[in-house]
């Protein structure tokens, strides 16, 4: 390519044309901008590439993607795979198609339906807010499947903040251990007497070995930002722990729960923890540093297990070369 002076309208058109011919170089939006330089000696013959923001492409844009979310609605998507039908209401709630109602609320009471994109068509019918939205949340709270019955809530917590606490009993009445963590989060939100005796009740529940291993951390947190002076109190076998062993102890109730899919995506893809350098999965992928790691199978749980430099590192044998470093 020949010399050329950058920041030129010739240059910019002619770095186009490679990606959509020389014709749609001006659709492409790139224009020559000037960058003032104020130190001595600068040259004047510099400048930079910036995208040219327009309002009209942005609104023909979404235009478009609304024309086809509609037509895929009609198009046979009643009849895709999961994959693909979780896809389309992700694209339906964030373009707001209110005209593809009626389809989402059918797939909501189809029995066919898997027990993700039920819980998807409630996130949906929630950003849609179709007039009957009550009746299709009431609904849902009775569906068999716990984490339809967590999306309702969840909805319900949304469109009706002022109602967290009854949201919050329903929950608790269910036992499973999706809704105790939904109940123990909605509570821990709320600063009213009520919200605080059920906690305190919980904590004495828990105590007795009546609340699930897999809830008791989202308990222990909820109780923590209530009565942060009072756990001690509450909870004495927890407090207990920590004098036996304060290294250790903060990290036992984050051994149970989890969730499997969101602790797969964060030990092989969030680059600010790099597991896979040093930890193998157990799909045999990564690093041959550490030990097989179980991180693949569940999610870090809380705040405990989300700060890298308080997480206890294991020890390696004398002859282990030193990891390469980060």
């Amino acid at each position: 390519m020949a010399p050329r002076r950058r920041g030129e309208p010739r240059a910019a058109h002619q770095l186009c044309a490679p990606r959509g011919g020389p014709r749609e170089a001006p659709i492409v939006g790139i224009r020559p901008h000037r960058r003032v330089r104020r130190s001595a000696g600068a040259r004047s013959d510099l400048g930079e590439w910036r995208p040219i923001e327009r309002g009209g492409d942005k609104a023909q844009l979404s235009a478009a993607v609304a024309a086809a979310v509609d037509a895929i609605g009609g198009g046979g998507i009643d009849s895709a795979p999961e994959s693909l039908a979780l896809e389309w209401l992700r694209l339906v709630e964030e373009n707001g198609r209110t005209p593809q109602i009626d389809r989402v609320a059918r797939w909501s009471l189809d029995p066919a339906r898997s027990t993700k994109v039920h819980a998807r068509t409630i996130q949906t019918l929630e950003k849609l807010h179709p007039n009957n939205l009550g009746e299709h949340l009431r609904r849902a709270l009775a569906d068999p499947s716990p984490d339809v019955r967590v999306a309702a809530l969840e909805a319900i917590r949304r469109t009706a903040p002022r109602r967290p606490s009854p949201a919050a009993k329903t929950a608790l009445g269910s036992g499973s251990t999706v809704e105790l963590r939904f109940a123990y989060d909605a509570l821990a939100k709320l600063t009213n007497e009520e919200a605080d005796a059920i906690l305190r009740k919980e904590c004495e529940r828990c105590e007795a070995g009546l609340v699930p291993a897999e809830a008791r951390l989202d308990l222990m947190e909820a109780a923590e930002a209530r009565f942060p002076d009072a756990i001690a109190r509450l909870m004495p076998s927890t407090e207990a722990k920590k004098t036996l062993d304060p290294i250790l102890a903060p990290w036992t109730d984050s051994l149970y729960g989890g969730d499997a899919a969101r602790g797969r995506s964060i030990f092989k893809n969030n680059a600010a923890v790099s597991c896979l350098r040093c930890h193998k999965g157990d799909d045999g992928e990564g690093g041959s540093w550490a030990p097989i790691s179980a991180a693949s199978r569940s999610a870090p749980r809380g705040s405990r297990s989300s700060s890298r430099s308080s997480i206890p590192i294991a020890r390696f044998p004398p002859d282990t070369k030193e990891p390469p470093s980060s």
